[in-house]
């Protein structure tokens, strides 16, 4: 698909780099299910222009050498190209396809991937005897040690896959139809740009959609949204002038600035000295790390904090992070108990993870029970006059996320200039930090995830400050310069 366009208008993005490196690493423990170690035909890469030539190269002298177990082998045929996690010869010649995800389930793209794979790799002459994916059982429980034959799920979907084909090929007609014009075709934006996922050419296709556009709306469906486009209706201004009068109230619902005075005074009075603003930072990883882990199990790995004391007093700002190359999680809810213990109220934004992340540690430290116990019952939920639309700005533009709110409410405050820019970024380089074979830079990155969470915390103390000056309150809390 990439055929006849420049070669900078694809960018991966830092987020997705570091999220297909922790998948990668889970596709290479796959290998340790095999009886004899895979030949790695390719190294996975976290970069589009992978070296395709050289790895097919190596896949075919694999192949004839006898190599009975192949990692990330790649193939060419009939100008379909394809690689895949694992393939193991069988006794009788033939091979089973093994693709690694890192979900408890198979969705539909995943298969139709799964087929395209399929086709091309028996174009290339392989005969295929069954096609599995090894996906992740989450009720599995670590042990001492890691057993792989229970956290994965063998599934052979071979025969579903095979049923895909004679639609497969007909799609691939057409796509070589399209592959041989010089001139992408001139198609409208639609639903197919988002879903089931967002092309990677929507930046270019897209650049004439007005900043104020209806897709800028919430609650309310995708097909809502390209019906009112389609139908001439482009931006909120002339949706409030249409004929559709569902759209008009939506739209001027969100256009409108609310500040519910009654109800956020009931909320600050649920507020009282000293404060903390807190927020958390954890991990998701499919490879349980600990001994009574789960796959996907949230682990703690680092908190920040202002701390303000009293009414127009100075903050002081807290965290912790733990060290990549041990379990910390006892050091970390350690230090939040002392950290939180002269504390009247914590303030958290949507504090779901928080909560999660303070039950879990309490199954696991049942000797620090009541002391977190005691934290969770002093949180305030500090995006709740914001969901229940007692505080609200047009420029949140209908959301309530943390990342739509702070720009609403400080215009000049961003996450641009931060090495890590997204949870879910953190996240992902936690992980690949507990990895021994990382090539990063610890204590660079871990500075940058303590900065990432610091600019959350502070986020925490502007949105509160924009909600007492809407009272009207003429004492704010004091923030960091």
């Amino acid at each position: 698909m990439h055929r006849n366009r420049a070669k900078d208008t694809r960018n991966l993005p830092s987020d997705s780099k570091l999220i297909k490196l922790a998948s990668n690493q889970l596709v290479d423990c796959a290998g340790e299910l095999f009886n004899s170690t895979p030949y790695l035909c390719a190294r996975l890469s976290l970069e589009e222009d992978k070296d395709w030539n050289a790895s097919v190269l190596a896949t075919t002298a694999a192949i004839k050498s006898g190599e009975s177990v192949l990692a990330n082998p790649s193939f060419y045929a009939n100008d379909l190209m394809c690689d895949i996690h694992y393939l193991e010869k069988t006794k009788s010649g033939s091979w089973n396809a093994f693709v690694v995800k890192s979900s408890t389930k198979i969705s539909d793209k995943s298969k139709e991937k799964a087929a395209f794979q399929l086709h091309t790799i028996q174009s290339a002459g392989l005969k295929i005897n069954g096609f599995f994916f090894l996906t992740i059982n989450n009720k599995y429980e670590r042990g001492d040690q890691l057993d792989l034959k229970k956290m994965f799920r063998k599934r052979d979907i071979f025969a579903e896959l095979n049923a895909q084909l004679p639609t497969l090929k007909k799609t691939v007609t057409e796509l070589r139809k399209t592959l041989a014009t010089e001139k992408a075709p001139d198609i409208e934006i639609g639903e197919y740009c988002v879903s089931p996922y967002s092309c990677e050419f929507k930046s270019n296709c897209w650049k004439h959609v007005p900043k104020d556009s209806v897709f800028n709306l919430r609650r309310v469906s995708r097909e809502t949204k390209f019906k009112w486009w389609n139908n001439g209706v482009k931006t909120v201004a002339q949706l409030q002038g249409s004929k559709f009068q569902a759209g008009i109230a939506l739209s001027d619902s969100q256009s409108e600035e609310i500040i519910d005075k009654p109800h956020l005074l009931e909320f600050l009075r649920r507020v009282n000295h000293p404060i903390l603003f807190l927020d958390f930072e954890g991990y998701l990883p499919a490879l349980p790390p600990y001994k009574g882990i789960r796959p996907f199990q949230i682990i703690p790995f680092l908190f920040a904090a202002y701390r303000i004391d009293s009414v127009g007093s100075e903050s002081t700002f807290h965290s912790f992070i733990g060290d990549p190359a041990k379990d910390s999680r006892k050091e970390f809810a350690t230090q939040l108990i002392e950290l939180c213990s002269e504390i009247e109220t914590i303030l958290v934004y949507d504090p779901l993870t928080e909560k999660q992340v303070i039950q879990g540690l309490m199954r696991a430290f049942p000797e620090m029970k009541d002391d977190l116990e005691s934290i969770l019952h002093k949180i305030v939920d500090l995006a709740k006059p914001i969901t229940n639309k007692h505080f609200y700005l047009p420029a949140m533009k209908g959301l309530s996320s943390m990342k739509r709110v702070l720009p609403a409410v400080a215009p000049n405050t961003n996450y641009k200039n931060l090495e890590v820019q997204s949870g879910r970024a953190a996240s992902q380089l936690y992980q690949i930090l507990c990895d021994e074979n990382h090539d990063r830079d610890t204590a660079r990155e871990l500075d940058n995830l303590v900065e990432y969470c610091k600019m959350d915390v502070y986020g925490l103390v502007l949105v509160y400050n924009a909600i007492r000056a809407a009272i009207d309150d003429p004492v704010n809390p004091a923030i960091p310069s």
